[in-house]
């Protein structure tokens, strides 16, 4: 089975929102995409990256709870909704 990187794909949020298998794509790639749309950079936006990747997944509405709601609202765009707790 070849290795699939991003520079083979390229995944926008809106299509990755349809993908329903994890199987299909890796998380981390998702999670590039999603900085790299909001132009966010470094590690300060890793985590929240990849927490956001991973939204899609969910079989109903997703409900983040985080301290810092701006940079996954950024991230997630209206696909997730964002609590500050």
């Amino acid at each position: 089975r070849q290795q699939q990187t991003h520079s083979q794909h390229h995944f926008t949020a809106s299509t990755m929102v349809h993908f329903h298998s994890y199987e299909v794509v890796h998380v981390h790639v998702y999670a590039d995409t999603l900085l790299a749309e909001t132009s966010l950079h470094g590690h300060k936006y890793a985590i929240d990256a990849m927490l956001g990747a991973t939204t899609p997944a969910a079989s109903g509405p997703v409900t983040v709870l985080t301290s810092d709601p701006d940079d996954l609202a950024a991230l997630c765009g209206g696909r997730v909704t964002v609590i500050k707790v």
